[in-house]
């Protein structure tokens, strides 16, 4: 197990940041910070546990509300300082609201072209 972790950057802090998303659609559902041993507990049980580093403790998400996430992905990024953690929800999260929810840009921006509407040549 330890020569999974091999490749990951853990920072000074001994932390390492990772999104958590809902497998089936892309909604970004959590950002955590994981420790060697949230990850370690991640590997070994196939639910997401993180760190806080606030009230200095581990916990797994979704857990003391009963929503807890199965994993389908963890992947790394190319430096090994970032995971992404894809997950299947308990059908009774389904309504529950996006982790990025407000838009800082007002309701007033307009949404990007699509890829069909964007001109020939560029």
């Amino acid at each position: 197990m330890d020569d999974q972790l091999a490749d990951i950057r853990f920072g000074p802090d001994g932390l390492v940041l990772a999104v958590v998303q809902d497998a089936s659609d892309g909604t970004v559902l959590a950002l955590i910070e994981m420790n060697r041993e949230a990850l370690l507990l991640t590997l070994q049980t196939g639910m997401t546990h993180a760190w806080n580093p606030s009230q200095q403790m581990l916990y797994k998400l979704g857990e003391p509300v009963g929503q807890e996430q199965q994993i389908v992905n963890l992947k790394r990024s190319d430096d090994g300082d970032k995971l992404l953690i894809q997950v299947h929800r308990a059908p009774d999260t389904a309504g529950q609201r996006p982790y990025f929810a407000k838009s800082l840009l007002g309701a007033k921006r307009a949404e990007p072209p699509s890829v069909t509407e964007m001109p020939a040549a560029l």
